[in-house]
């Protein structure tokens, strides 16, 4: 996995995208989209003009993980309305997805399940998506709790900024699986609380 570090380097120089585009030529959707992580292609070009002008090098800033993580589908989710005693409705969903991380040894695979709570209490509407790691009480109780500590162990080795990049790749993909499967919005799960053991996110 590659990431950008252009928006650090940006703060830590007080400068903002629009200045960058102005003195550099370098569009401000590019700009805009190397800050956020969501730019699949980038000119080395790019690149050389963005290290000039920052006055940086290029492993400052980009940042190298030698991994590649998914996040997997495999069960369908299951979704059923319940009535609460605010007479609030409450739809509730849950399902089951695999991370898997391929290294240069070969891949692994961590099952993870999903649970999606949505309340409506009138106009109100409140969305908490919680991904947690595997219930060890079960069969095979003891690789379980081996693989929850080994994808624990693993996160708390990677970058914070990884992370973080993770959470939000792990939401859009939970997000674009909920509009297909449940039919719900195209806006999906924006503003939902989302929770994994690695982060807590407030998603806007």
């Amino acid at each position: 996995m590659i990431r950008s570090n252009l928006s650090v380097l940006l703060a830590e120089r007080n400068l903002r995208i629009t200045t960058v585009s102005r003195e550099t030529g370098i569009s401000r959707t590019t700009l805009t989209s190397l800050a956020n992580n969501a730019n699949t292609g980038v000119q080395l070009e790019t690149i050389n003009q963005l290290c000039n002008y920052l006055r940086t090098e290029p492993d400052k800033l980009l940042q190298y993980l030698p991994y590649e993580i998914e996040f997997l589908f495999e069960d369908p989710i299951y979704s059923y309305p319940v009535l609460q005693p605010t007479d609030s409705i409450m739809s509730s969903a849950h399902t089951t997805l695999t991370m898997l991380i391929t290294g240069r040894n070969g891949s692994v695979g961590f099952e993870l399940s999903v649970r999606i709570e949505q309340t409506m209490a009138g106009d109100r509407s409140e969305v908490a998506v919680a991904v947690e790691l595997e219930d060890p009480s079960g069969q095979n109780e003891a690789a379980t709790e081996k693989n929850n500590r080994q994808l624990k162990d693993f996160m708390q080795a990677v970058p914070v900024p990884f992370q973080e990049d993770l959470s939000r790749k792990l939401f859009n993909a939970l997000n674009d699986r909920l509009i297909q499967e449940l039919g719900i919005s195209e806006d999906g799960f924006d503003g939902a609380n989302f929770s994994w053991p690695f982060a807590r996110f407030y998603m806007t």
